[in-house]
């Protein structure tokens, strides 16, 4: 098996026990495809929405199962797709960390 699809199923297995806790039903999709602002395509490794409060939430989330520290080229990239969107918010996991400064590069979302 594909030691990145194992990662990606792994982080929506916790990410599915945490968000359905009160057994509201959220779906959480895997390689879910989106046309941004531009009219470009994007993927996201995992993603799900729910509504509360008559609000629509977005969240889509990267996942990185590499040897070493992310770089800020890679979350650079993740930034450029969330900001192709309005309002999905980013989580971008890695088993390996970043490499240090790049977490201050980042808003609206969170490094995990």
């Amino acid at each position: 098996m594909n030691i990145g699809k194992e990662f990606e199923e792994y982080v929506r297995y916790i990410f599915f026990y945490i968000l359905n806790i009160k057994d509201e039903g959220i779906e959480i999709k895997e390689r879910h495809k989106l046309r941004g602002l531009s009219g470009e395509m994007h993927e996201f490794d995992l993603f799900y929405e729910f509504d509360k409060s008559g609000f629509k939430h977005q969240v889509g989330i990267e996942c990185k199962n590499t040897n070493r520290p992310i770089e800020r080229a890679e979350i650079q990239i993740f930034v450029d797709t969330l900001n192709n969107f309005r309002n999905i918010v980013g989580i971008f996991i890695s088993k390996s960390g970043f490499q240090s400064g790049q977490k201050s590069m980042v808003k609206n979302m969170d490094l995990f």
